[in-house]
């Protein structure tokens, strides 16, 4: 069972993983109006179906509808995707550099004065995941940075 969490949270963790914001220009993909204000900010990653994370992710989800995500699972150092995201009616989705739609949508809840985001994904079987508000810190910022210079896959 433990295994299957594991997989499920790297499934999540590949549905936001990205290159480079893409601009589609129609916004199917991002950019333009992102109508919930409360999102956007940076996140850490705190519990992934009630029980602790075992990846460290924090994710910045930006006004003009692009996002970037610091993962550190199975490497020293924190890596860097870039991708772009939308709303719409309480849902959020995104696609790839290559176009490429994240693996599952998502439902959202902002709790605590938009301190708690809640996501849950819509596949099945679904998965919540807890983000915090938090600053990425400039640490993982620049580990990031030197990782990126080495070509790295997501984990999936």
């Amino acid at each position: 069972m433990k295994n299957f969490k594991i997989w499920s949270l790297m499934a999540l963790v590949v549905a936001f993983v990205a290159c480079e914001p893409v601009d589609d220009g129609g916004n199917n993909g991002g950019g333009g109006n992102i109508s919930e204000e409360g999102l956007i900010g940076e996140w850490q990653l705190k519990t992934w179906n009630n029980e602790d994370s075992p990846v460290d992710i924090y994710l910045g989800l930006k006004n003009d509808g692009s996002f970037e995500l610091y993962q550190r699972s199975y490497t020293v150092f924190y890596e860097l995707y870039t991708g772009s995201f939308s709303v719409s009616n309480g849902v959020l989705s995104g696609v790839y550099s290559d176009g490429k739609a994240w693996g599952s949508t998502y439902n959202f809840a902002l709790t605590s004065e938009d301190k708690i985001l809640t996501l849950t994904s819509n596949s099945k079987p679904a998965v919540e995941s807890v983000y915090e508000r938090s600053e990425i810190p400039a640490v993982v910022r620049e580990e990031a940075e030197l990782t990126r210079a080495v070509e790295s896959e997501p984990i999936l």
